[in-house]
């Protein structure tokens, strides 16, 4: 041990027990327990409980859920949740994943190591410094992980922890990925130098000792660590055999040794008789005499030609056995039987989309104080959702994930289905495909796969946003009714200005868009997919959201019943379109009015409508400063948004070919 070491020991307390025996620290050791109190009945119930708590925060930890509540990585929580300890648990694993990351598991090592000291009668020196020491390494075990893998961990939006994630993004900023690497493996060497200084300062004499033992390990050959057959075992017990009645045949003798009568003779045994050899076994003189070496011997072999010819077939036919024995057999992986598949489907993660239906209220759908002389459609005219149909889906879509992977099998694919998400009419099977499948494979198979589902058809996503899986849609058999009244529930309309209901996606969330985000929207699909259902359902959205002065719809339906339904509300500019020609001149002055609304824009000093309405009266009476009555009368208070709607849109365009320059 270096001097300086020395000195820094010493200063810490600890140079007595490193500069002492083995045997001395033992003895220490057992004078020091035997002095000590035996512990109160208050502090081993108090130890019970802290092992049973710590039980049950890794208990907790083991089965957390990210589904369970407060999670926030899904709208709709487990009830009852899915912990093993029940909410209580969830809670309590949910923080910790989000807080502090897998560190936490550092603290759960830590606290178990300490109820081990502590049960043993040994008390933990300096405990608030070693609980800092702890902590320090748990934060930077986290932000490693957050650094290397920031994409993979048990909660989605915080992989890491939040705590390890604004450490890497702050000195990632500054210190780029290689120094924030640097400062948080010294900031984890410095937090177990602080935590467990005598396991760190052994640490290095461990590692040189292990090296040691491995420079100096032995490697056997392959002909010694090949497994034993059973072919094998007795071929070597044959040899073996074979080589002890060999030895028993070669002897050496000495000449000049007296002859033991009873022995039978010169190189005899007591079973040994001269008058049975025979004729075609003979003795060979195989040794020299030396006349100059007094210490001279003989050496005689017992030769059998009809053996010797046995053994040299023995041997091939051993050789033969052996490279038998090294080929290899493949081995076909069994199949699961109909029960095991079943009982394997019935464990998958199964994810329902949104099925907790919330009936929507007036106070839900986003919009503005009624204006006196109008009020809005109630809610009460919408159809309810249905519901309880959620264990009847879950049962169908088990029983296709089961004939999918089936499917696969029998096609010749090696793949499993690793997890399901059921939406209103789709469900999407992620399947896990073994290394060295293609995908192509699967796409090549996709009718078969169809027709073993009983669908129409499926649709095959090859590479999916941070999963290695593929996914195959599937229709369900049996299609939720997506209702409006479920949509207007939620809150993501708050902020749109015009927000539109248009249904559920794949995965059953709710698919609200709002059209000031795309001015231009094209709706298309074959005969029967849903077209005047969505167009209907985007009307409907917004009657219920906005008022006659704040949105201006014209509706153009040459087939004169797609939107006969809505002639007689207040939100039309004109009546229903229902002539090519009046169509395209509407569009024409459609084009004229948006002309005039960006002079209009301009002069009052915006860019926008949203703009120009949040000025007062007083405001745009300073910016247009008018200097006549009719003038002031020109300006509008407010602009309302234009809306058309157009039907059979292909038909227009053909009749009228500046149609598309207006839409341009």
């Amino acid at each position: 041990m270096s001097r300086s070491l020395q000195i820094w020991l010493k200063a810490q307390g600890y140079a007595d027990s490193y500069g002492m025996s083995r045997s001395t620290r033992s003895a220490r050791r057992s004078t020091a327990s035997e002095t000590l109190p035996p512990p109160s009945i208050t502090a081993r119930v108090a130890w019970i409980a802290a092992v049973g708590v710590w039980i049950f925060v890794v208990i907790s930890m083991i089965s957390f859920d990210p589904a369970d509540s407060p999670s926030h990585v899904v709208a709709v929580h487990n009830s009852p949740a899915a912990n093993l300890c029940g909410a209580a648990g969830a809670v309590i694993a949910y923080w910790a994943y989000n807080v502090i990351g897998v560190g936490t598991w550092v603290i759960l090592a830590a606290i178990a190591i300490w109820l081990g000291i502590i049960v043993t009668g040994r008390s933990v020196g300096h405990p608030v410094v070693r609980l800092v020491g702890v902590l320090l390494v748990a934060v930077c075990v986290s932000s490693l992980h957050g650094l290397i893998a920031p994409t993979s961990g048990p909660l989605a939006g915080a992989h890491a922890g939040l705590i390890a994630t604004l450490i890497v993004g702050e000195l990632a900023a500054r210190f780029s990925t290689v120094g924030t690497f640097l400062f948080l493996m010294a900031g984890l060497a410095i937090g177990a130098t602080v935590a467990a200084d005598r396991v760190v300062l052994m640490l290095p004499a461990l590692i040189m000792s292990c090296i040691a033992r491995i420079r100096d390990f032995e490697v056997p050959s392959l002909s010694t660590i090949r497994p034993a057959t059973a072919k094998s075992t007795k071929a070597a017990a044959k040899a073996k055999a074979k080589a002890k009645t060999k030895a028993d045949k070669k002897k050496k003798v000495d000449p000049k040794a007296p002859i033991d009568l009873d022995a039978g003779g010169v190189g005899g045994t007591e079973s040994f008789d001269p008058d049975e050899l025979d004729e075609d076994v003979e003795w060979v003189e195989v040794g020299e005499d030396d006349e100059e070496d007094p210490e001279y011997e003989y050496e005689y072999e017992y030769v059998d030609e009809d053996e010797e010819y046995e053994d040299e077939d023995d041997d091939d036919a051993e050789v033969e056995a052996d490279a038998e024995d090294d080929e290899e057999i493949p081995v076909e992986p069994a199949a699961l039987t109909e029960e095991e598949l079943r009982a394997k489907i019935a464990k998958l993660p199964l994810r329902m989309g949104n099925r907790a239906v919330k009936v929507a209220t007036d106070e839900d759908i986003p919009r503005e104080d009624n204006f006196e002389g109008y009020s809005f459609p109630t809610i009460e005219l919408l159809a309810d959702p249905e519901s309880n149909i959620g264990d009847e889906i879950e049962k169908l879509v088990r029983e296709q994930a089961r004939k999918l992977e089936e499917s696969l099998q029998i096609y010749g694919i090696d793949g499993e289905v690793a997890s399901i998400e059921s939406g209103p009419t789709v469900t999407l099977y992620s399947v896990q495909l073994a290394p060295g499948t293609k995908v192509a494979k699967v796409q090549s198979i996709a009718t078969d796969i169809a027709r073993s589902l009983s669908a129409t058809n499926i649709r095959i996503v090859p590479t999916m946003a941070g999963k290695t899986t593929v996914g195959i849609e599937v229709p369900n058999l049996k299609k939720e009714k997506v209702r409006l009244k479920e949509l207007m529930s939620g809150e993501e309309a708050r902020e749109m200005i015009l927000p539109m209901f248009l249904g559920k996606d794949a995965a059953g969330e709710p698919l609200i868009v709002d059209l000031t985000k795309m001015p231009h929207m094209l709706i298309a699909g074959t005969t029967g997919s849903g077209k005047s259902v969505c167009m209907n359902s985007i009307i409907m959205s917004f009657l219920y959201a906005r008022r006659p002065d704040e949105l201006k719809l014209v509706l153009v339906d040459p087939k004169m019943v797609e939107m006969a339904l809505f002639k007689d509300i207040p939100h039309l500019m004109c009546p229903v379109v229902t002539e090519m020609h009046r169509a395209s001149a509407i569009l024409e002055w459609a084009v004229t009015k948006m002309e005039e609304r960006y002079e209009l824009l301009a002069e009052a000093g915006v860019r926008d409508i949203n703009s120009y309405n949040k000025l007062s009266w007083k405001e745009l009476a300073e910016r247009f400063d008018p200097s006549t009555p009719e003038e002031e009368a020109k300006i509008p208070r407010k602009i309302p948004r234009m809306v058309f709607v157009v039907d059979e849109l292909a038909d227009l365009m053909m009749t009228n070919k500046e149609v598309e320059s207006f839409i341009v």
